[in-house]
């Protein structure tokens, strides 16, 4: 998906976005579109100009879970609670 960001001076910022179907494409679509060399890649003084303007190619690290959260969220399911309730009950019987 990319999102292209349109304005002209004294107007508005417009946000257009565009989905575009990468797996559709051919290599020579997209080294074009992104204009990279098939066979060089970027050169360094590209890879400074990018890394600038879009930052490192990283996922931000999210907060794990612990063993309580995964513990925990198996009761969420109403499937489990129906069963626990019919243990409790059992027990309750004495069956």
């Amino acid at each position: 998906m990319l999102i292209h960001f349109c304005f002209a001076e004294g107007e508005r910022m417009e946000l257009k976005e565009e989905k575009i179907n990468w797996y559709t494409r051919t290599i020579e679509d997209i080294t074009q579109h992104f204009n990279v060399d098939k066979s060089r890649g970027l050169s360094s003084k590209e890879v400074k100009i990018r890394l600038e303007k879009y930052g490192p190619n990283q996922l931000k690290e999210g907060k794990g879970r612990t063993v309580w959260d995964m513990f925990f969220d198996q009761f969420k399911e109403v499937l489990v609670l129906i069963l626990l309730i019919s243990v409790i009950i059992s027990i309750f019987l004495g069956e």
